[in-house]
């Protein structure tokens, strides 16, 4: 029998009881905790854990959680919100969509469960709008990324400098296998617990499902050895002029070593120009450009090979040069008829296979082109697959990218079964709710141990998994699957390493707990439901935002009123609490405050306010006094003296005080026609 977490903030029959994710949760209650779990042991369920038992503990506080893009934050809300029983506006989203002014009074506001992007926390805590003072957890997904000058490094260091105990929780699915940077990762997040578990830990092995890893080598065909051979002959010529001018130690070198050279050569450029120096700039800007051609040719296909030349031949004029030179020797021409890459068939051949063992398969396929994905798909839906690619938003080359919008209805086509091929950049690998797979296929290895794990943490989740990777023999392809293989191997001893190389966090003494009391429990259940299917829902964030702006207007509105009420000068903490009076919260009564100080006919001295008269060419102080209102205009009296025609395009104030009897004094200007004309520039006070 299943057995389910008991808590009085986690609905019941809701997140599956796991010794070891409960092991570690209360282990993280304690000090800063990073875990390193594989895809589908349950990280996000640790997170709800360590946040349910804070919130409990400590009702005043909030909870921070914080992912790398917005639909990893609706995906983690959603789930939060189906696991914690707390009412539907205590759970909030924030990313780029809402505006720093709603964003500043949903900090300050109710909700105790903040979901956003890293980049939005910065820019409110350097802006003032944030403290985390008040947060008693900060949680940091894909915290692998926290490295140099990430967003993520500054919010936690604002966190620990801020917060009398801060507790900071790091998730991550894997850990990069460089000692450096590694150590920078944990000492930017302040990290004082590792918890790295493998596949075979006895504690995870009953919810593990094995996956079978296959390794297909593909053979090229003759006609790409030949081109490839006169790529690499074009490639050694530059090799050889730059260990001449000895600028390489030897006669060969990887990309990244020409990179790094072209990035050095670049620094002396600045310095001093001269023809030595252009010429070696070229010369290496040449071979990098032919390195990655000949990848692209061995490992994508001559389309892509011959996308980049074409999209090179306008970049530089070394470029330029270099793709002249490619047609000259024929090169060009023989890349034009070489056939598909073998790839591309034993991958159709794959997903045959997989789907007429089960037709209710799902499968994901990752490549690292765009133009590769869109070539799968097309030879997949042509073979009779129903096939989709899935790609970034951001606009590359001639290539748009998906819509936040589009990549969802992609998912969920793919999640109800109309697609059953996934065709997926890395925009797949990181953190989506993409439903579960049967077999990944990797059109290509990549040498990223992070990135390995996180493709192939695809599959096996639920079920028994297949990973297939295609690598071309005598190619990068074959260094690449080598490289993440060792490198997965380096990371676990990374980690033995900065396990043993952490330093602990000084904190003031730890706050007294003070948990709901069942009057506060009761009340939170009679808002949030008994059961998971009666509250599931994460109000949308625009609408969130929608809905604080239209308070937002509505309380500055009655702030003016108020103040003009009042004789055009009052305290703020009498604006303040006249709204809240009314009914407005006293972060939005706050936001309204600002928002009339900051309007060109207000000063504010020290803690008080006043309407003063803007500056405006012919117009003067007078009384007015509403005579009689009919639609579009009104009848008043100026100064006891003139009747006059008020306009409802000629009045800027309060449409409160259009009513019969209502006089205020106001900055008029009066005009001579067959009635006189006033028109009001701004009301000063009620009289």
């Amino acid at each position: 029998m299943k057995l389910y977490v008991e808590h009085p903030l986690v609905y019941s029959n809701t997140l599956e009881l796991r010794e070891y994710q409960v092991k570690i949760a209360r282990e993280a209650e304690k000090q800063n905790t990073l875990v390193i779990l594989p895809t589908g042991l349950g990280k996000t369920s640790i997170a709800a854990l360590v946040a349910a038992s804070m919130l409990y503990i400590y009702p005043s506080k909030k909870v921070l959680m914080m992912a790398p893009t917005r639909p990893l934050i609706r995906q983690h809300a959603l789930f939060f919100s189906r696991v914690l029983r707390l009412p539907v506006e205590e759970f909030i989203c924030l990313t780029g969509e809402t505006t720093s002014s709603i964003r500043k009074i949903i900090w300050l506001g109710k909700a105790r469960v903040i979901f956003a992007t890293p980049q939005i926390v910065w820019n409110d805590i350097e802006s003032g709008s944030l403290s985390l003072k008040n947060f008693s957890l900060v949680i940091f997904d894909e915290c692998h990324r926290s490295v140099r000058e990430y967003a993520y490094t500054k919010v936690a260091k604002h966190y620990i400098e801020n917060s009398e105990y801060p507790i900071i929780l790091a998730l991550t699915a894997s850990m990069t296998h460089d000692r450096e940077k590694a150590k920078e990762i944990c000492n930017n997040l302040y990290i004082e617990k590792v918890v790295f578990l493998e596949e075979d830990d006895e504690s995870v092995r009953a919810y593990i499902n094995p996956v079978k890893v296959e390794w297909r080598l593909i053979k090229l065909p003759d006609e790409y050895v030949s081109v490839s051979s006169a790529l690499r002959s074009m490639l050694q010529e530059r090799l050889e002029w730059l260990f001449e001018m000895r600028l390489l130690a030897e006669r060969r070198a990887t990309k990244k070593n020409l990179i790094e050279l072209s990035n050095k050569l670049s620094e002396y450029l600045k310095k001093e120009k001269s023809g030595m120096l252009l010429a070696a700039i070229s010369k290496v800007t040449q071979a990098i450009a032919l390195s990655h051609m000949i990848e692209l040719l061995e490992t994508q296909g001559p389309d892509s090979a011959l996308r980049y030349l074409r999209e090179g031949s306008v970049k530089s004029w070394s470029r330029a040069r270099l793709v002249k030179e490619i047609e000259n020797n024929g090169i060009f021409m023989l890349l034009k008829q070489l056939p598909e890459h073998p790839k591309m068939k034993h991958v159709v051949d794959a997903v045959r296979e997989a789907l007429v063992n089960n037709r209710d398969s799902r499968i994901l396929i990752f490549t690292q082109y765009r133009d590769t994905a869109t070539k799968i798909v097309a030879e997949l839906n042509k073979s009779g697959f129903q096939a989709a690619r899935f790609v970034g938003q951001a606009f590359k080359a001639e290539d748009e990218g998906m819509s936040q919008s589009a990549q969802q209805e992609t998912l969920n086509a793919f999640r109800d079964g109309f697609y059953r091929v996934l065709v997926a950049t890395s925009v797949a690998e990181e953190g989506l709710d993409i439903p579960e797979v049967s077999l990944v296929i990797f059109y290509e290895p990549i040498p990223s141990s992070i990135r390995y794990i996180q493709r192939r943490g695809r599959t096996g989740r639920r079920t028994p998994g297949s990973v297939i990777i295609f690598a071309a023999e005598n190619t990068s392809d074959v260094a690449y699957y080598k490289a993440s293989q060792q490198r997965l191997e380096n990371t676990k001893a990374v980690i033995r390493w900065i396990s043993s190389n952490l330093v602990s966090v000084k904190r003031k003494i730890m706050p007294k707990p003070s948990p709901h009391s069942d009057e506060e429990l009761q009340r939170l259940y009679s808002i949030s439901g008994e059961t998971r299917e009666k509250y599931i829902s994460v109000k949308e964030e625009r609408e969130v935002a929608a809905q604080l702006e239209r308070e937002l207007n509505n309380a500055t509105r009655e702030a003016y009123r108020f103040l003009i009420g009042e004789g055009g000068h009052t305290t703020d903490e009498k604006i303040v609490s006249r709204l809240v009076e009314i009914g407005f919260q006293h972060e939005v009564a706050v936001a309204a405050l600002e928002k009339i100080k900051r309007s060109a006919d207000i000063s504010s001295t020290g803690r008080s306010v006043e309407i003063k008269p803007v500056e405006a060419e012919g117009y003067r102080p007078r009384k007015v006094r509403i005579e009689s209102v009919s639609q579009g205009e009104c009848r008043v009296m100026i100064d006891e003296r003139w009747k006059a025609k008020l306009h409802a395009e000629d009045y800027e104030g309060p449409r409160h005080l259009i009513k019969k009897g209502k006089e205020f004094l106001a900055l008029c200007k009066l005009y001579d026609e067959d009635m006189p004309r006033v028109v009001i520039r701004q009301v000063i006070r009620e009289l």
